[in-house]
């Protein structure tokens, strides 16, 4: 049984390389709004005015995050559909993320806190809680679930794949980092803040279409098993 069950998990390069593809949508207009949505917005995470009150900042920060989890996940919710071989447009997914903004928005920011508070206090447990729960938006796009049952339903589906997963996510982990870190180098060596900022708020986008496309194509082999061990 447990090798029937992990044979539905295919390996860590074949996700990431897919996830590297993150430009080819068939609906590739939902990849140009996600991408210079998000672009705009961690650029402003950087350029918040000083002077303004601790709940200004604040909800700054929240409006900005409310928007970012939001055009990424549309863009979540077109691969899911693609990978599904189902019929989708720019409205529907639209009309998907309205009808769930609330649950999304609440369930991001968890996943978010939770995740972060656990990197900042020591890297992994924040990585293995995303590697047992980074399907639960999948759940609430892909089947409508509701803010608990997507996380029930990440947990329960992730139980078999508990240890692979946090290996993947570790590398993923790892490789952004190490990725970023070359990149940022580069741009700092021009002495400019501006072109730091343009080029952390860059990789920022780049990274969080990657993640989603990266997550999309887990979910979709463990949800519907349809992986015939393709790498």
């Amino acid at each position: 049984m447990q090798q029937e069950e992990q044979s539905k998990i295919n390996k860590f390069s074949y996700y990431f390389i897919k996830a590297l593809e993150f430009y080819t949508l068939k609906k590739d207009i939902l990849v140009k709004i996600s991408f210079i949505i998000n672009f705009i917005c961690i650029f402003a995470f950087f350029k918040i005015p000083r002077g303004l009150v601790s709940w200004q900042v604040y909800g700054l920060y929240f409006l900005l995050f409310s928007v970012i989890s939001l055009c990424s996940l549309a863009y979540l919710f077109a691969i899911i559909k693609e990978l599904r071989g189902k019929e989708y447009s720019t409205g529907t997914s639209l009309k998907r993320l309205k009808k769930k903004a609330g649950t999304l928005i609440l369930s991001s920011v968890a996943f978010g806190g939770v995740s972060l508070i656990g990197i900042l206090l020591f890297i992994l447990p924040g990585i293995y809680f995303a590697s047992i729960y980074f399907l639960h938006n999948c759940y609430i796009l892909d089947l409508g679930e509701s803010f608990e049952d997507s996380y029930e339903a990440s947990k329960r589906l992730t139980k078999p794949f508990r240890e692979t997963l946090f290996k993947y996510f570790l590398i993923f982990a790892l490789i952004v980092v190490a990725t970023g870190y070359v990149f940022l180098s580069m741009m700092a060596t021009s002495g400019s803040v501006l072109i730091v900022t343009f080029a952390l708020s860059f990789f920022g986008s780049v990274v969080i279409l990657i993640y989603q496309r990266f997550i999309a194509y887990i979910y979709f082999d463990i949800e519907y098993n349809e992986t015939n061990n393709k790498a």
